[in-house]
C-alpha cells in the first residue's frame, strides 16, 4: 500500500518488515517507522494525518504474525514527527456459539453425516 503526504513524500506500508518506509520525491530512502505495527493499509488525509491499519500483529513467538508489543488495530499520527497519537482496536469477534442438537440413535443411522449448525458463521461445539 502506498500514500503521499502534502510534500510529495511516499509512505509505503511494508508489512513484511513491520514498518512504514518513507521516500522523498527522488526515491531516496528517508526513514523507517516501526511504531505503526505491521501495516496492512495506509492513508494520509489532507491535514497530513497518517492512518495505518495493522491486521496481523500478535504476540505469538514462532508465528509469521509475531510482532511483540503490537496488537491489531489502527494507529494514527502526524507525518511530520511519526508519533502515534491514537490507537483504535479492532472490533470484537462475532460470537460463534450454536447449540448442539441431540440426535437419537434412529435419526443418526438414517443420516450419513452428523447434524450441522444451520448458520454458516458458527461452528458446532
Amino acid at each position: 500500500m502506498l500514500a503521499f503526504d502534502s510534500q510529495g513524500r511516499l509512505f509505503v506500508a511494508d508489512r513484511s518488515n513491520s514498518r512504514v518506509a518513507i521516500f522523498d520525491q527522488d526515491g531516496k530512502f528517508i526513514a523507517a517507522w516501526k511504531q505503526f505495527g505491521r501495516p496492512s493499509g495506509i492513508f494520509i488525509d489532507k491535514n497530513d494525518m497518517l492512518y495505518v491499519s495493522d491486521s496481523e500483529s500478535e504476540d505469538a513467538p514462532g508465528k509469521d504474525t509475531n510482532n511483540p508489543g503490537c496488537k491489531r488495530g489502527i494507529r494514527g499520527g502526524s507525518v511530520k514527527d511519526g508519533k502515534v497519537q491514537f490507537y483504535i482496536p479492532p472490533p470484537p469477534s462475532p460470537i460463534r456459539n450454536c447449540r448442539r442438537r441431540k440426535v437419537s440413535r434412529q435419526t443418526a443411522t438414517a443420516r450419513s453425516t452428523p447434524p450441522q449448525c444451520r448458520r454458516k458463521t458458527c461452528t458446532s461445539t
